[in-house]
């Protein structure tokens, strides 16, 4: 059926597009406008074109029971086989698993999805095929099957031309690869997103979020406290509360990881108070597993013990067996701490959770505190052990942990973005192999170790060491490992050791040499990762400080030259800051002084610029102990006679 009225064609468009944008009033308002028009003409299928899309912006407010009248009433106004009916149907889907129904959903999409292949619509079919993927095979835990469905849905999007709809299918895709630990590909999502999605949309926070969770994974969490800031005032500003709830939880997960325990508790209590206002019970099971993981930290065993009872409670209807499965474990692992009677029972239920659901993926990242109840029922007969090897399997069947390590401005490292403690290197000579193997790239011969890392000791003696190390190496990388069983790191032969180049395995260097490499176009990114000077723990070993003088140059080669550019692009305020960060290093460089003086007169600040000079003068004479060459003196002497 076509709309007869070219009056309600443009308010639903203009509604949709309202909605994209995050302006929720305006597309309320224009829906309402197209929906009181078709009453008027009497159109019943323009009548469901106008209330899906009313109801979709109240849905997305959280005004579900709003929403779900607004469409049943709809509903038998339409024809049965239109697309409006199909728009009608998916609404009442997405209403449906926003509010935990999720039978009644996924008949609903099921409905949409043979609507829109019987018809040859295929708008309605890839929204259809995207809502079955994020409303019931996300939420169940089935990531196999809501991957495959978004990345058909993606196809046809792209197929069919419909740009809009793009982002939809991104954003699951980028969250279920994030959750399943898979980096790569959650970055390549990432960057499909950042393509497409309009500032300040759900879309654009969505990016934020997920940039938030893995910057915090890779330690950086300054840079993820800014990134959910940003999520947050999107959220905010666009009545997003999907979003601002997310956010939270990341925030929740942000204050763990900085040990800040009763921070992450209030945000976890602040999460779970906001969907307990608006009904959706899958938020608040997770909600309950984030307060619960908080208690637990606190020591609130009771606490703690009541959140994950809870949350069992609220998610074993909505059959969200991810979370299940995450529920089970952690009071598995809260009740051995407590060494309570039923925690071996526990445990076997949440092993079977766990292997049924294909979730051994999160074991990676749940490993400190896994790998303990892990070695503890291995050990055991009986069901718990065969459960527990059975688990153990699953969890050494999957690629390693990626590894991620900082040299730059200090050295840590971080396996499946939980960082190794400190404790754990109090061997130098380990953290010295590592960093070794992760330089060359390539297997290094035997010998050159031996004479790089000791150098001073008797051949016999260095070899012997480097075998020690070597076990202590692989044991702090990979503690579960048993004797016998080959490392998924390191490898060795007769003649060398190497360094397995696995997936997701990133060092700052070399993102910073790739980065150097481009020269000017690299230097934001290189001035990103050069953090400080490379292993500064180390000021004394020869090897190590042959690297940091060559990368500190590399450094300051590539600010020299972007500094140069600047000043000949006439960028003069990015001149003075960039100029002020390579004095902050290097006070010494008199035509980086010159620059700066020159920069600061051409912004109309010459009396700072004269400043700058007598700067220059102590720094010269403090670093080098000498004096400004001519030219910097003439240059002064401009400045000043322009000021009088």
């Amino acid at each position: 059926m076509v709309v007869s009225s070219p009056s309600i064609v443009t308010l639903l468009h203009a509604s949709r597009e309202s909605e994209r944008s995050g302006d929720l009033p305006a597309a309320i308002h224009q829906a309402q406008e197209a929906l009181t028009l078709a009453r008027q003409a009497g159109d019943g299928d323009a009548q469901g074109l106008a209330t899906a899309a009313l109801a979709y912006a109240r849905i997305r407010l959280g005004h579900y029971a709003v929403a779900r009248e607004l469409l049943e009433q709809a509903l038998p106004s339409t024809t049965p086989e239109s697309s409006a009916r199909g728009e009608v149907l998916l609404t009442l889907g997405i209403c449906a698993a926003e509010t935990d129904d999720i039978a009644a959903a996924e008949g609903y999409f099921q409905q949409t999805i043979d609507l829109g292949r019987q018809l040859g619509v295929m708008r309605l079919l890839v929204r259809g095929l995207h809502s079955l993927a994020a409303g019931i095979y996300t939420p169940r835990g089935e990531f196999s099957l809501a991957i495959a469905a978004d990345e058909e849905a993606l196809k046809l999007a792209r197929t069919h031309n419909f740009p809009e709809l793009i982002w939809s299918q991104l954003t699951n895709l980028t969250w279920i690869c994030w959750l399943m630990g898979q980096r790569d590909r959650t970055l390549h999502w990432l960057t499909e997103l950042r393509e497409i999605a309009p500032p300040g949309t759900l879309a654009d926070g969505y990016w934020y979020l997920v940039h938030g969770e893995l910057a915090r994974e890779d330690g950086d969490f300054a840079e993820a406290g800014a990134y959910f800031a940003q999520c947050r005032s999107i959220a905010e500003t666009g009545g997003l509360p999907e979003l601002d709830f997310l956010m939270r939880l990341g925030r929740v997960r942000l204050c763990r990881a900085v040990n800040d325990i009763p921070a992450a508790f209030a945000w976890a209590a602040d999460a779970l108070s906001i969907v307990e206002r608006t009904g959706y019970r899958h938020m608040q099971g997770r909600a309950l597993l984030e307060r619960g993981r908080a208690a637990w930290a606190l020591e609130n065993w009771a606490q703690a013990e009541a959140d994950f009872h809870a949350a069992l409670v609220v998610l074993t209807p909505l059959q969200a067996n991810f979370e299940l499965a995450q529920a089970t474990l952690l009071l598995a692992g809260l009740l051995h701490a407590q060494r309570a009677p039923e925690a071996e029972t526990v445990w076997i239920e949440a092993a079977a959770r766990i292997l049924n659901g294909g979730y051994a993926f999160w074991l990676i990242q749940e490993q400190i505190w896994v790998e303990p109840l892990l070695a503890h029922y291995l050990s055991m007969e009986g069901a718990a052990g065969k459960a527990t090897a059975r688990l153990r399997k699953a969890l050494d069947s999957l690629p390693p942990p990626p590894l991620r390590v900082l040299m730059l401005g200090g050295f840590q490292v971080f396996r499946g973005g939980i960082p190794i403690p400190a404790e754990a290197w109090h061997r130098r000579k380990a953290r010295h192999l590592l960093l070794y193997l992760l330089l060359r790239r390539a297997p290094v011969a035997r010998d050159e170790l031996l004479d790089a890392l000791w150098p001073d000791l008797p051949p016999d003696s260095a070899a012997l060491a480097l075998n020690t190390t070597f076990s202590e190496l692989r044991r702090i990388l990979e503690p579960q490992l048993g004797r016998g069983i080959p490392s998924r790191y390191l490898e060795r032969d007769e003649e060398t050791l190497t360094l397995r180049q696995t997936e997701g395995l990133w060092c700052d260097v070399w993102a910073f040499e790739e980065a150097a490499r481009t020269g000017v176009a690299g230097a934001t990114q290189v001035l990103a990762l050069y953090r400080g000077d490379f292993l500064p723990e180390e000021p004394y070993v020869d090897w190590a400080l042959r690297e940091r003088e060559r990368l500190h140059e590399r450094y300051l080669n590539v600010l020299m030259a972007w500094l140069e550019e600047r000043v000949r692009a006439g960028a003069w305020q990015e001149g003075v800051e960039l100029a002020r960060r390579i004095l902050e290093r290097e006070p010494w460089l008199e035509e980086v002084w010159r620059a700066l003086m020159t920069c600061l007169a051409k912004v109309g600040r010459r009396s700072e610029a004269l400043r700058a000079y007598q700067e220059c003068i102590r720094a010269l004479r403090a670093e080098l102990d000498a004096d400004p060459a001519p030219e910097t003196r003439a240059l002064y002497e401009t400045l000043r006679g322009s000021t009088e």
